[in-house]
């Protein structure tokens, strides 16, 4: 079947905003570990103070569901809150209702796809090859992400970029901060950065803003020299 034959599904006003929105935001902060209430509450505060714009959180991460509702109880829409991992239409269900905004899945299942839409939520499929790119996009599913994104490179990003022009195309896995210039160069509106707290051990909120401070920064500078170089 051609790219052409899968009907298109249109954006809702919602899921459209917050696609504008994860693609202004530059850093997406992903949570693949199980944390407790009070790291949660902590971490919410770090979040806020950066700021960091979104995050996501690993559905299978014990506690998951939790966490997503502890921090959108605690930083409310300032931040737009996702959901990763995500396949079935239950697992999609139990993530709306925990307060998901957007939704990423492995790969593109079309009645998880139509379910989250319909509940004015974004879908945004992982994609791989140049296929999933073309066909996603046809379908109405522009904002993808490249994942886990190190095993191919910004090169490759950049190949799926040429194959579905009108992609909007996230990077994340891996991805070390020598390497974001790379990736902005590629054409990645965003990069999904992996943060791990290890709760047996002392850390503070501090030291998170600061790390976090740093990715954005170096996010917003290799768009400036990218911009300069292009101009």
């Amino acid at each position: 079947m051609s790219s052409s034959s899968y009907p298109s599904r249109p954006a809702t006003s919602n899921s459209r905003r917050i696609a504008e929105r994860l693609q202004q935001v530059g850093i997406i902060v992903h949570l693949e570990q199980a944390l407790g209430r009070n790291t949660v509450l902590e971490l919410g505060d770090a979040l806020a103070a950066v700021p960091i714009g979104a995050v996501l959180v690993a559905q299978a991460a014990p506690g998951s569901l939790r966490t997503l509702a502890l921090l959108r109880e605690r930083i409310g829409d300032a931040v737009l809150l996702g959901i990763s991992g995500c396949v079935s239409e239950d697992e999609a269900k139990m993530a709306i209702e925990a307060g998901a905004q957007y939704v990423m899945a492995p790969y593109f299942r079309p009645r998880t796809a139509n379910y989250v839409s319909r509940h004015d939520v974004l879908y945004v499929p992982t994609v791989l090859s140049r296929t999933e790119a073309v066909e996603n996009t046809a379908r109405g599913y522009a904002l993808q992400c490249v994942y886990p994104a190190e095993i191919f490179g910004p090169d490759y990003l950049a190949d799926l970029r040429a194959a579905a022009p009108d992609s909007a195309l996230l990077a994340g896995g891996g991805i070390t901060q020598k390497e974001v210039e790379a990736y902005v160069r590629a054409g990645a509106v965003g990069l999904v950065v992996s943060v791990t707290l290890d709760e047996r051990t002392w850390w503070t909120q501090t030291r998170i803003i600061e790390q976090l401070r740093i990715w954005r920064s170096i996010w917003a500078q290799a768009g400036l020299q990218t911009s300069a170089q292009e101009g």
